[in-house]
């Protein structure tokens, strides 16, 4: 609704502030997190790594080659049903 932007953006600045890597994946939210991330201080002062993908699948496969050990993730509005 009308306030979609401004709380995606939110929430990119909330990643930014415990995130190391932020995975957006299509379009409908991509420039509110991505602004939010970007124009947010990171942890400890360090720049957060955006990745953009197209599809989920190329996300999970992102996720398995970067996943270490004590890493967790967090697979927010994760809707194959309306979002295939």
């Amino acid at each position: 609704g009308k306030r979609q932007f401004e709380e995606n953006r939110l929430l990119g600045v909330e990643i930014a502030a415990v995130a190391t890597d932020l995975v957006v994946v299509g379009r409908t939210n991509r420039r509110a997190l991505v602004a939010g991330a970007t124009g947010a201080p990171g942890r400890s002062g360090a720049t957060i790594s955006i990745v953009e993908l197209a599809h989920r699948s190329q996300a999970v496969e992102w996720v398995r080659e970067q996943l270490g050990p004590d890493d967790a993730v967090l697979y927010e509005n994760d809707l194959p049903d309306h979002y295939p």
